[in-house]
């Protein structure tokens, strides 16, 4: 086997590139997938020798072993794992790029994946601002876990993530790649009826909020997380929700017609706060704050379309904290 390409220089690497095309990148996803040469074969429509070359050029470009043989078929190396992780995503902007140029839009399009709250509570905004300032941008929007929005990230699925990062819920070594950017802080917020009876001016303790009937999100978000280790931090046992439900617009409806209390980003709250239908309670010992993050793969960081996005995030940010100054008393 040749040198690993690593330790090789550009004036070599790149005429071992060179011998490859599309379809040897596809043949090592379809190895993964289908764990057998002659599957690949089949699914190709290539012969078993054509495929044999297939694996035999994509080594000898790599200058690793990719594929480990057995009776079984044929299994990625670690070698062959980790170019296949850098594949997979260069495919998936190729179909990307692929869609783009045949369509009649001469937008670019970024793939936004992001928590519900970012786009009930943040996206408008942005929105807004791209069209005020007549940007020609294309976005789509995908919700979805945090982790389920990290991995497509790793496989070129989505452009881009918004998010709050824990790394009790995404693994350090899946942050490695990627471009994170604080956008602003959102933490939680106890919600109430307008005709709440805690609503007053003495802030509320843990110890009154027990006495509460709740609503919560389950008990394996990080939501509830929060509010579990808030209430165990207080030396207290967390409380039993009467209704336990995922969705945060769910929740802060129940809470607007009955004496219910929930927790809910408190972006969430203030726009329901807004139309009336909710009130925030002011607590002794506010709930923890999180950092909403921009998170991007570093091979698109510097690409025109993803940094357009990110700059109309950081400016409708800009925007929001000068009205609040604005408003807030001097």
């Amino acid at each position: 086997m040749v040198d690993p390409i690593d330790s090789v220089g550009v004036d070599e690497i790149i005429p071992r590139l060179r011998r490859l095309r599309i379809q040897h990148l596809r043949f090592l996803v379809l190895l993964e997938q289908l764990g057998s040469l002659t599957a690949c074969a089949k699914a190709l429509h290539l012969s078993q020798p054509a495929v044999s070359n297939l694996l035999k050029d994509l080594e000898t470009a790599f200058g690793a072993t990719l594929v480990e043989r057995d009776a079984r078929g044929g299994r990625l190396t670690p070698a062959g794992a980790r170019v296949l992780t850098r594949v997979t995503h260069s495919l998936a902007w190729l179909d990307a790029a692929l869609q783009e140029a045949g369509s009649a839009d001469t937008r670019p399009t970024v793939r936004v994946g992001l928590m519900p709250i970012v786009a009930y509570a943040f996206m408008p905004d942005v929105v807004h601002g791209l069209l005020k300032r007549g940007e020609a941008l294309q976005i789509s929007l995908i919700e979805a876990t945090v982790q389920r929005l990290i991995e497509q990230l790793h496989e070129g699925a989505i452009d881009c993530v918004v998010a709050i990062l824990d790394s009790a819920r995404v693994p350090a070594d899946r942050l490695a790649d990627l471009m994170i950017a604080p956008l602003y802080q959102d933490g939680l917020a106890v919600a109430c009826a307008p005709e709440h009876p805690l609503l007053g001016a003495a802030p509320v303790t843990h110890a009154e909020l027990l006495q509460q009937a709740w609503v919560l999100a389950p008990q394996a978000t990080r939501t509830r997380q929060v509010v579990e280790a808030s209430f165990l931090g207080q030396g207290l046992l967390p409380p039993a929700p009467l209704v336990e439900s995922g969705s945060f617009h769910a929740n802060l409806a129940m809470v607007a017609h009955t004496r219910l209390l929930t927790v809910a980003p408190s972006s969430a709250v203030h726009r329901y706060s807004t139309a009336g239908s909710v009130r925030e309670l002011h607590l002794a010992q506010p709930l923890l704050a999180s950092s909403m993050n921009f998170v991007t793969h570093r091979d698109i960081w510097e690409t025109a379309p993803v940094q357009a996005l990110y700059r109309a995030m950081v400016l409708s940010i800009d925007n929001a904290n000068a009205e609040m100054s604005l408003k807030s008393p001097h």
